[in-house]
């Protein structure tokens, strides 16, 4: 992977010359074809678009995975290492446009003209911003409604507000109760605005700074999941207790997870999943609370995260974290529970998508943890 990294920007440093002029008309070549020789070699889910730059004159390469948002950390160590070439800037999302952009995007794509459609934008589950549009003709059939809405949605929000902040998206032939509808022109200020109602109603501190045993509600969860020799994620949950019982529900539930809209200290909402079928008989933790109790001895004064709750599989056991500096916090981690001789099958795990196909070990040893099959839900 390093190499076909190195490789793909030793081909485009060489090519930027040939690429801009492409771009001006003076050239012509197969640059499709280029960049799935050169970018694709990379992985191929990766996807590509070119535009003008934004921060100062000259060009933009967008390399994105789009749905793909287990490759997020791919796409960012690929940009962590671009050169500094001077018209060029580079960036991990689609950024968001015009409402002329977007509407010769729409057109390109699906055909059909979005300038006079409305939207009616509402706080969703799970802290999500819901967006139902109406205003299409009555000729349209319903698919292509669908696609004229998303589109839309991504070209004029840009594509991380719609990865972190956009739940549904739908097609309706009537206002419904509540926000008045806006027009679409003004469809990103009015979902900033909704994001910011959001945040405002998020803790006011991070979570380590909160004393969780005064004045903080406490849930519980339950749960009946099936018997099965091993699981992935946290599939053998069957109880669990947690001070933002929304936050586990979204990660239980298989929707789309992002911390950001959890914290706005930047905090990353992780587990511990702790396996406790053959190991548990020599470590020096009796149960789970103790556990928590060392990971927060060691973290909060640190101001690097703390414990949030937890739950008991019919395997696993679980610690869930909120985590302020993830690399740090791990280092500290390890060390307070190697020394608390956890199971050798212990590793931290991520609740957000683009977190969620990676994991850490706690001891050199550790093995790979069960992890979904690619396609599976």
């Amino acid at each position: 992977m390093d190499d076909a990294i190195s490789q793909w920007w030793t081909a485009f440093e060489k090519q930027a010359p040939r690429i801009g002029r492409l771009f001006s008309g003076q050239e012509e070549w197969d640059l499709p074809e280029w960049m799935h020789e050169y970018l694709g070699a990379i992985h191929p889910s990766l996807m590509w678009e070119f535009g003008p730059g934004v921060k100062r004159d000259g060009h933009r390469l967008v390399i994105t995975p789009e749905s793909r948002r287990d490759l997020r950390p791919l796409v960012r160590e690929v940009l962590r290492r671009a050169p500094r070439l001077a018209g060029w800037e580079f960036y991990e999302y689609r950024l968001p446009e015009s409402l002329e952009q977007a509407a010769l995007a729409v057109e390109g794509r699906v055909g059909g003209d979005i300038r006079g459609l409305q939207v009616q934008v509402r706080r969703g589950e799970f802290n999500r911003v819901d967006l139902a549009y109406l205003g299409f003709s009555l000729d349209q059939d319903d698919e292509a409604k669908s696609a004229m809405a998303f589109i839309a949605t991504e070209t004029l929000l840009g594509e991380e507000m719609l990865d972190r902040w956009i739940g549904v998206i739908e097609v309706i032939a009537e206002p419904s109760e509540g926000s008045e509808p806006c027009h679409i022109a003004a469809l990103l200020r009015q979902v900033e605005e909704t994001i910011d109602q959001i945040k405002a109603s998020l803790p006011d501190r991070p979570w380590h700074q909160i004393d969780l045993e005064q004045g903080v509600t406490w849930a519980t969860l339950s749960g009946e999941p099936e018997e099965a020799d091993d699981v992935p994620e946290q599939r053998d949950l069957f109880v669990a207790i947690t001070p933002m019982p929304m936050l586990m529900q979204n990660a239980l539930a298989g929707i789309p997870f992002d911390s950001a809209r959890y914290s706005k200290f930047g905090e990353r909402f992780c587990y511990l999943k702790i396996d406790g079928i053959d190991e548990n008989e020599g470590s020096a933790f009796h149960d789970r609370e103790e556990v928590e109790n060392a990971i927060d001895a060691v973290l909060r004064p640190a101001s690097m995260g703390c414990s949030v709750g937890g739950g008991t599989g019919r395997r696993y056991s679980y610690v869930e974290l909120a985590l302020c500096d993830l690399d740090r916090a791990w280092e500290q981690l390890r060390l307070v529970l190697r020394d608390g001789r956890l199971p050798t099958r212990t590793w931290l795990q991520f609740h957000d998508d683009d977190l969620r196909a990676q994991w850490r070990g706690l001891y050199d040893d550790t093995p790979p943890p069960p992890m979904v099959e690619s396609g599976e839900t």
